[in-house]
């Protein structure tokens, strides 16, 4: 174990996620292991000032039954305007000056948004100010995404505005997490002059202690569920954004099932209504699919009934740099993954270590056969075994903390 004291640094993550289960998992998890190793974080949230008047009884209430060091809201407005911008400065002065007695202060912020405010604090705080920026996208990809899903057009002049800030703020930061290697190499493509050695490969990682493979559990929810004798494809997340594809998941299964009828598709969602749409469009049978909606904390165990998993995304720029953290939790669970071409580094890794199958954005039926062919039997649990090993030793949130927090050790003074 490393200790790493805060008495003479103070640790700020600034977080600008919604109060939702990635915040959960991805920021609170994330504190809680990092305070265990002897760093302490004091949590910053960002709020519009269209909420100053809700109470968020429900979100502190969880926040500080998982989290007692210092919480602090900032509500804010037109953060691009000028007036936005003082008023974003001095809020953040207020706070660091709180540390001004610590010898250094580490920021770490998920947002470039800021880097004009903080490239000013810089020059107040001098070296004792250091940034870790915490990209978990290319932001400006998913701006030009989003616009076109939406209007079948970008506003170019935005999203080349956004990929400047992106530019700017690895530029300032004194170290950047990436979720992948390819989005490493957008930031070294936006900003050829950025030192290599300031990224740090840090992929959306999963709970060891929530997802993993337990035979008992399998066949415990396999009953409960009365799927003993079905082969169970499971999609695990959202239905509801344009980047989930939801008609690709269940056109792959409507496909799948026609060769094989005793295929099963097992949605964990929360968008059920969306999933009936679905299902009526591609005439599934109800008796041949099942939609839950579940806590993250009973995920993993549904995960274990399941015999394959779906992880499909467009071959666009925003999904070639991504880590979608499903994929953690599918190999935790020892479950083999049906994973589209140029998924952040995770397709390359399913090759590489042949734990599911990359589909081509062309697959047919022969490409459908193969998968139903290596699909194991409910009885054949060993490459399960194998898989879930593979996981943790590659994605659990374990996995690398020594080399991360040799990294956090780096910006102390």
């Amino acid at each position: 174990m490393i200790d790493i004291s805060n008495k003479s640094t103070a640790f700020l993550n600034f977080n600008t996620l919604k109060f939702d289960t990635v915040f959960k998992t991805q920021v609170l998890n994330w504190i809680q292991i990092y305070e265990y190793y002897g760093i302490k974080f004091d949590l910053v949230m960002f709020k519009s000032i269209r909420e100053i008047f809700h109470k968020f009884k429900k979100e502190k209430k969880y926040i500080r039954n998982n989290f007692h060091n210092r919480l602090y809201y900032i509500y804010i407005f037109k953060p691009d305007s000028v007036a936005g911008k003082i008023y974003i400065f001095f809020v953040f002065l207020l706070i660091l000056m709180r540390y001004w007695h610590k010898k250094s202060i580490v920021v770490q912020i998920r947002s470039p948004h800021y880097h004009s405010v903080f490239l000013v604090l810089k020059k107040i705080f001098l070296d004792k100010l250091r940034i870790i920026y915490d990209s978990r996208a290319a932001l400006s990809e998913e701006r030009k995404y989003g616009q076109l899903k939406e209007k079948n057009h970008f506003n170019e002049k935005e999203v080349k505005h956004l990929l400047k800030k992106e530019r700017e703020m690895v530029k300032l930061s004194d170290l950047v997490f990436c979720v992948s290697n390819v989005l490493k190499k957008y930031h070294l493509k936006n900003d050829p002059a950025a030192e290599n050695t300031k990224f740090f490969i840090s992929p959306c990682n999963a709970d060891s202690d929530l997802f993993y493979f337990s035979d008992e559990i399998r066949n415990k929810i396999r009953h409960k569920l009365f799927l003993e004798k079905r082969k169970v494809l499971i999609y695990s997340g959202g239905l509801e954004m344009p980047w989930h594809v939801p008609g690709e998941i269940f056109n792959f299964f409507q496909r799948i099932h026609e060769i094989d009828n005793t295929c099963f598709l097992l949605l964990l969602t929360h968008d059920e209504d969306i999933a009936e749409i679905f299902l009526k469009e591609y005439k599934i049978q109800k008796s041949n699919i099942g939609v839950i909606s579940l806590d993250n904390q009973e995920v993993g165990d549904y995960l274990n009934a399941a015999d394959l998993s779906i992880l499909l995304r467009e071959d666009v720029p925003m999904n070639n740099v991504a880590s979608p953290t499903k994929f953690a939790e599918y190999l935790m669970t020892g479950l083999p993954v049906v994973i589209s071409e140029n998924v952040g580094d995770f397709s390359q890794f399913v090759k590489d270590h042949n734990c599911g199958y990359v589909l081509p954005s062309d697959y047919n039926s022969e490409d459908l056969q193969k998968i139903i062919l290596n699909l194991n039997t409910p009885e054949d649990l060993e490459v399960r075994k194998e898989i879930s090993q593979l996981g943790k030793k590659h994605f659990s949130k374990r996995a690398k903390i020594e080399a991360k927090l040799k990294k956090y050790y780096s910006l102390c003074r």
